[in-house]
């Protein structure tokens, strides 16, 4: 009996952390102007930037780096 083992070809992971890294633009970009309408302006201030910031670094956090 043979049996396959499913691999997954090299360019898959990276177009799927490439999908998630979009996903966590587009959410970033969504926050900050849900956070500027509230305020009820037209344009982003340093506040809208940094919900944004904060909502792409809770999606996509920075990898624990082991000396």
């Amino acid at each position: 009996m043979i049996r396959y083992v499913r691999t997954l070809k090299p360019w898959v992971e990276a177009r799927a952390e490439q999908y998630r890294y979009d996903l966590a633009h587009a959410a970033s970009r969504d926050a900050g102007n849900r956070s500027m309408r509230a305020a009820g302006r037209s344009k982003w201030n340093q506040d809208d930037y940094n919900v944004a910031c904060a909502e792409f670094d809770r999606l996509m956090p920075e990898p624990e780096v082991t000396p």
